[in-house]
């Protein structure tokens, strides 16, 4: 096969790779990374003899992550406050198909990546190869150098912690609009009236400044908290800026900033009653200095 042949199947797969490594490590730097040494390692191999492509990269991407793991886990050790994932912008062009990209974008969810990062690192492996990337057990015993069996009960008990953990359910695009208005709506006026009930009554409200900016350090429990704190507290900083309604992390969601400038990142998780179960507020200018649509399947 020749070079540019094996570039262009790189490229294909890119996306998937891409995938797998930030739901993984939940940062795009690291990501990145890990897919960059398997371009590396796929351009050194004669791939004509490689029977299955798909199943390589996924292999050698997966091992990636699981040897940077740790380093990766240890720099959390002394973060400052709450830590939240690096959010992505996950903008879907207008024929894109809600349904048929639902499973996709709900575990690109800054919840859902909460959740994994509590898994083991080869359960997290495991449920993503085989429940979201649709790998079968046999590569997923590969790349994790375990036996099927294994694999299977890795999955099970993912799956088992997930289920039990679970608050999130999909909202329609035109629900989340008419949320994400009245969340806009009650900061920038301080008229809470349509947002009140939007809130579940055990919404969670996190944020994350990384010792760097101003956050709060701990997550605000309960709406009539949550809702005081939004009119109250956010109004006095947030109500001139510019709100630029974006996808974040596959939900609506906010970029708020002035001029140039990015002061934070909002992103939505809601319940099957279609109110806002936790909000999430990325405030560490780290996190959110390479903000940009990434290729991400």
């Amino acid at each position: 096969m020749q070079n540019n042949d094996s570039i262009l199947l790189f490229e294909t797969y890119r996306p998937v790779l891409m995938g797998i490594a930030y739901r993984f490590l939940s940062t795009v730097s690291d990501a990145e990374d890990v897919v960059q040494d398997v371009y590396l390692k796929w351009s050194n191999e004669d791939i004509d003899t490689i029977q299955n492509p798909e199943a390589w990269l996924k292999t050698v991407c997966t091992r990636n992550c699981l040897d940077i793991v740790k380093s990766v886990e240890r720099k959390r050790i002394d973060y400052v406050g709450t830590w939240l994932p690096e959010p992505i912008q996950t903008e879907t062009s207008a024929e894109d198909d809600y349904l048929n990209q639902a499973h996709l974008a709900d575990s690109l969810s800054t919840a859902f990546i909460v959740m994994l990062e509590r898994l083991t690192p080869k359960e997290r492996a495991a449920y993503l190869l085989y429940e979201i990337f649709d790998t079968p057990y046999r590569t997923v015993a590969e790349a994790l150098n375990l036996e099927e069996q294994t694999c299977r009960k890795l999955v099970s008990r993912a799956k088992s912690h997930i289920e039990k953990n679970k608050k999130r359910a999909l909202v329609s695009p035109e629900k989340q609009a008419a949320f994400v208005n009245a969340f806009e709506f009650a900061i920038t006026s301080g008229d809470s009236s349509n947002l009140q009930d939007l809130l579940a009554n055990d919404i969670v409200l996190r944020a994350d400044g990384g010792g760097k900016v101003a956050a709060i350090l701990k997550p605000i429990e309960g709406s009539l908290e949550v809702l005081n704190f939004l009119v109250n507290d956010l109004k006095q900083f947030w109500h001139t800026f510019t709100w630029l309604k974006s996808k974040i992390n596959g939900n609506d969601g906010f970029i708020i900033k002035s001029s140039d400038h990015i002061h934070a990142i909002v992103s939505f998780e809601f319940n099957e009653q279609d109110q806002a179960s936790e909000i999430f507020i990325m405030r560490n200018p780290d996190k959110m200095a390479a903000l940009k649509t990434m290729p991400i399947n």
